[in-house]
């Protein structure tokens, strides 16, 4: 058999949504080694999951912390005399540079992935995922470029800052925009509209956005003052949705304001 290539031998720490897609995606790797620590047991995970880990040296070299936000130091601080001393541990956050994890690890870094992970993943193995790559020595950013390559994904690099704008961004366009989906799928429900008819204009609405000039391309009742029209809509939402009225007419003043 042959020996996997140590620089591609992978462990995880935290089976999440975030860890679960990272497992799935190195498992079709057929030489890469690989390890999981997880506080929970998923059957549908076909490896050994330890739940103690004090007495256990894990020897992969690149190890992904995929946990959340607020446990990141802490697990890292746990993890030094339970790893290779040579191991590149990065954590998956967007929030955070490699700083937040332990400076007893000698090679820290971050590979984080630019998308939304719901309930079903399997539909991201398809998709050529952008991954933010940051790390504390250049051998190290050499080395994540390698790991998305591997991955089939496309790597950027990203300081500090500029993760941080990104992760805003990403709370605007990913996050508000299901929020303010899910309030337009609601009214469409209450009156039996069936939700697909929605999808075309979602997908066009996206392509217009892309374009530079996307404030000249805000279509709709607020950016061509068509005041009738918003007073009938806000008559609308007072009968049978005034807990949407109130984001309603927020949205329709930002607009007023753009155009």
């Amino acid at each position: 058999m042959k020996t996997p290539d140590r620089a591609m031998s992978y462990g995880i720490i935290g089976m999440g949504k975030v860890g679960s897609y990272f497992y799935r995606q190195i498992l079709t790797r057929q030489s890469t080694c690989l390890w999981v620590v997880s506080s929970q047991f998923d059957n549908t995970l076909h490896t050994l999951v330890y739940k103690n880990t004090h007495s256990i040296i894990f020897s992969s070299n690149i190890i992904l912390l995929c946990v959340h936000d607020d446990q990141i130091h802490a697990v890292s601080q746990a993890i030094p005399d339970h790893i290779a001393q040579d191991a590149l541990v990065v954590h998956t956050s967007g929030t955070h540079d490699y700083r937040i994890l332990s400076e007893h690890i000698p090679r820290r870094g971050v590979l984080y992935p630019l998308q939304t992970f719901g309930v079903d993943t399997d539909v991201l193995h398809a998709i050529k995922m952008p991954f933010v790559i940051e790390a504390e020595h250049a051998k190290d950013l050499s080395l994540l470029r390698k790991v998305v390559l591997d991955l089939d994904g496309t790597a950027y690099e990203l300081d500090a800052q500029q993760k941080s704008a990104l992760h805003l961004g990403a709370v605007f366009a990913n996050n508000f925009t299901h929020f303010i989906l899910g309030q337009a799928l609601d009214i469409l429900n209450q009156h039996h509209i069936p939700s697909e008819i929605m999808k075309p204009l979602l997908a066009q609405t996206i392509q217009n956005a892309w374009h530079q000039d996307n404030a000249m391309r805000q279509t709709g009742p607020a950016s061509r003052g068509d005041l009738n029209t918003l007073a009938k809509h806000q008559k609308e939402l007072r009968q049978k949705n005034e807990d949407k009225l109130e984001l309603y007419n927020l949205l329709t003043k930002y607009i007023q304001q753009l155009t």
